[in-house]
């Protein structure tokens, strides 16, 4: 079976790591839209786009009425509908300079729309006024106190006002600079899923491919517990001749100090 990173960590499973994992508060924001804007022209009839230049790291798409999710029944009068996800909402926006957990709920939609493009500041908010912030796992609420105790909850800054973010369910996931820790647990048949499983070659596998690891790594699991003499292949990719990337390292750690200075 598979546990939230945070309740195995909690709960003394992974005894040998302080803190295993930097919690990443990635979340999705919807904006229903009458007509649209220039700045997403662009991306009309494609399904993702990443937004390197945003400083919250966002992703988005931009759905149509009777487009590819035809199924989902928009509101009237609003054809389009924006989901921008934000996976690095810790650096400080470029609209109001403040990180997400600073921001409320207002701030939040506008700045996402200005790292997007949309410079306009009646037009801007004109759309993050029908736009709305997960409502499923972000909670902005002075009665956070209560949620306190919830083992995967945790809290954002104490913001003057009294109120504060709560993720209900953060992704807890592993970055290059992390130590390396064992995938098995002290418990039979507890296999750590998702992103913390490491795989072999120096050069990381994106995620998808780890999350795939752990499924396989579940079903052996089962298979022997079973009984059963089926065994999963866990044959992962690696990358050959190493070589001619011995210069990537150096650059892309370059390339990253410039940005952050920048």
């Amino acid at each position: 079976m598979a546990l939230p990173h945070e309740v195995l960590w909690k709960i003394g499973l992974l005894p040998q790591v302080k803190k295993p994992f930097n919690d990443e508060w990635s979340f999705g924001t919807q904006y229903p839209l009458t007509e649209m804007p220039a700045a997403f022209e662009p991306f009309l009839g494609k399904s993702y786009n990443l937004c390197f230049d945003a400083p919250w790291n966002i992703v988005f798409q931009i759905q149509h009425r009777g487009g590819f999710w035809h199924d989902v029944e928009f509101p009237d009068s609003f054809d389009y509908n924006l989901s921008a996800t934000c996976s690095s909402p810790f650096n400080k926006g470029s609209l109001f300079g403040k990180r997400f957990m600073k921001c409320t709920p207002s701030e939040a939609k506008e700045e996402i729309l200005y790292q997007l493009g949309i410079i306009n500041s009646e037009q801007r908010q004109a759309i993050a006024k029908g736009g709305i912030v997960d409502p499923i796992n972000l909670l902005y609420t002075e009665d956070w106190q209560a949620y306190a105790d919830i083992e995967t909850a945790e809290m954002g800054i104490l913001q003057d006002n009294g109120k504060r973010w709560v993720n209900l369910a953060q992704i807890y996931v592993r970055n290059a600079e992390d130590t390396l820790i064992e995938t098995n647990t002290q418990w039979d048949n507890v296999v750590v899923a998702g992103e913390i499983v490491s795989v072999t070659g120096r050069w990381k596998i994106p995620t998808m491919e780890q999350a795939a690891t752990s499924g396989k790594q579940a079903a052996q699991a089962l298979f022997t517990y079973l009984g059963s003499e089926k065994q999963v292949s866990l044959e992962t990719s690696t990358l050959l001749h190493q070589g001619r990337y011995k210069y990537l390292d150096p650059l892309v750690t370059t390339l990253s100090k410039a940005v952050n200075i920048l």
